[in-house]
């Protein structure tokens, strides 16, 4: 399997974007010549096809190129941030050999701790580290198909403004003590109220 920053793959990302900055040249020259406003002012029907049709093929394939750059970007970020984990890695696999020698001296013990601190907080940046809003390394927790009446077992009745209310209450662990939470909610046109709480029963909103 390749690396994500093998030399084959930038060769592949230049030569796609030469190529459709010479589409994309191509297009505008048919364009000016043959502009699809002109031809339809014309009356020429078939002109004005074919000019919106390479129009469409030239905005379609930069897109495409953007995001095979966007996606060639994220996996040598993940690539980069995976090296500089390896290395943390083994730094601290090394303090921790280090510090199990019986004769050292509290103050040398003392820099391991602080050394070996430094390194688990720099691991945890990693960790949380994302390009355009999608996390490098963190896989998303998605409850969409399993939050809802039913899997909150019997709901438990309350009271709302004078009006009796029925309260359902759906608990799932997302794996982490960091990031970001969307919540999307559909209860149809019931004036429903929606309460997230952590663990010890503060709520976040």
């Amino acid at each position: 399997m390749l690396s994500p920053s093998a030399p084959i793959f930038g060769s592949l990302v230049n030569a796609t974007a030469n190529a459709m900055s010479r589409l994309e040249r191509s297009v505008k020259m048919t364009l000016v010549t043959e502009g699809a406003e002109r031809a339809l002012l014309d009356g020429d029907g078939g002109k004005h096809a074919f000019a919106s049709r390479l129009s469409h093929l030239s905005r379609r394939k930069q897109s495409d190129y953007k995001n095979v750059q966007s996606a060639m970007t994220y996996l040598q970020l993940q690539e980069s941030g995976l090296q500089v984990a390896g290395r943390i890695m083994n730094r601290l696999t090394s303090i921790a050999g280090q510090a199990a020698n019986p004769l050292l001296s509290g103050m040398e013990r003392g820099a391991f701790v602080t050394e070996f601190e430094e390194l688990k907080k720099s691991l945890q940046d990693i960790q949380i580290n994302a390009y355009e809003d999608l996390s490098l390394f963190e896989q998303s927790s998605d409850f969409s198909n399993e939050l809802n009446n039913q899997s909150g077992g019997v709901p438990t009745g309350t009271n709302y403004g004078g009006s009796p209310v029925k309260r359902w209450t759906s608990t799932k662990d997302v794996g982490s003590d960091r990031g970001n939470l969307t919540l999307r909610v559909n209860s149809g046109q019931n004036p429903d109220r929606y309460y997230v709480q952590q663990g010890n029963g503060d709520i976040v909103f």
